[in-house]
């Protein structure tokens, strides 16, 4: 029973020691994926901050883009005012011409009917033919004014497009590297919870550790109580048999006493 109940009792420890082995095998690869994520978490607040800096220029730029754009937006309507105004010019002069192109057909009729006899009328019509080259040429720089403006808001229309596009390009990579953020970070999430998961894991990996322990402890002093017992018992026996062989040979030594008495 001695035996069978040692044997027991060692197959149990090897069992323990077994676990025991295993647990650490496992805690050691624990804090080695710990080192991982947390390598991972570091690489990730860099490429964090990395991504904020370039998101911060880009907003700077795009702050910097619609200040451009307003200006010229603002450019743009003090052109469409010039322009109003100068068409306005224009059809007030083609306006002025008009009336100027039938006062001189009056004057030449009234001249020709005349012969020339009023001076007046002849000076009139030759102030009238002086204004007439005056407004033709006013006319033409006024339409190379217009032709001008025109390139010039040309120019500005193509200049809104192109940063119209710039900007439409700077949103859209705004908000990829937005989305390229928040699946980092979701990223990251997830091997955190796999951390908290592995850390509990851990936790109670420690908490079995502590009960091996203890079961180790136990196991060494039953180890020595089962010990001390085993000697008692042997002592115990030694004594017995010591015992038993005092008895014999009192009880020998009684016979031979008892037969010398017979015999006498």
């Amino acid at each position: 029973m001695e035996k069978d109940e040692e044997k027991e009792f060692n197959q149990e420890k090897q069992k323990i020691f077994k676990e025991f082995n295993e647990f650490k095998k496992k805690e050691e690869q624990i804090v080695e994926q710990e080192k991982l994520i947390e390598k991972k978490l570091e690489s990730f607040e860099s490429e964090s901050l990395i991504h904020k800096s370039k998101i911060k220029r880009m907003k700077k730029k795009e702050k910097e883009l619609e200040k451009i754009q307003l200006e010229n937006q603002k450019e743009i309507e003090k052109i469409k005012n010039e322009f109003i105004k100068t068409n306005q010019k224009k059809n007030q002069l083609i306006k002025s011409l008009k009336n100027f192109q039938s006062n001189e057909s009056f004057l030449e009729k009234v001249l020709e009917k005349t012969n020339g006899e009023y001076d007046n009328v002849a000076k009139l019509l030759s102030r009238y033919k002086t204004l007439k080259i005056s407004k033709d040429e006013l006319e033409n720089e006024l339409n190379e004014a217009l032709k001008l403006l025109d390139e010039k808001n040309l120019k500005l229309s193509n200049l809104k497009g192109q940063f119209e596009e710039s900007r439409i390009m700077m949103q859209r990579d705004l908000l990829t590297k937005k989305n390229q953020l928040n699946e980092q970070k979701k990223v990251v999430e997830n091997e955190n919870l796999i951390l908290e998961k592995m850390k509990k894991t851990k936790e109670e990996k420690m908490e079995n550790f502590i009960s091996i322990k203890l079961a180790i402890k136990v196991e060494k002093k039953l180890s020595k109580q089962i010990q001390e017992e085993n000697l008692a018992k042997k002592e115990l026996k030694e004594k017995e048999e010591k015992r038993i062989e005092e008895l014999k040979e009192e009880m020998r030594l009684k016979g031979i006493e008892k037969k010398n008495m017979s015999d006498n």
